[in-house]
């Protein structure tokens, strides 16, 4: 009931783009047909380096950013462990 109130439907608007965005996430790994694996960095990098290191193109990068949450494209820790999509 408290959710029906109209100062909280900009909870429920966020909450249906969340689920609207992992819907379609999900569909488009579907589509692809790729798995997933984890990986974990052994040194730091930005996301840029590690596409070109998995994917052989940095371009990619923003797969493997659309996949995690990053805080920091251009620096990431040694010893995180990012979602991408299995080589």
């Amino acid at each position: 009931p408290a959710l029906s109130q109209p100062q909280n439907w900009a909870v429920l608007d966020a909450t249906r783009h969340l689920w609207a965005s992992l819907t379609k996430l999900a569909d488009d790994v579907t589509q692809q047909n790729k798995l997933m694996t984890d990986y974990t960095l052994n040194a730091e990098m930005g996301v840029g380096e590690l596409a070109g290191y998995l994917y052989g193109d940095a371009s990619r990068g923003i797969e493997i950013m659309k996949l995690n949450q990053i805080d920091n494209p251009l620096h990431m820790r040694a010893g995180t462990t990012l979602q991408v999509y299995a080589t």
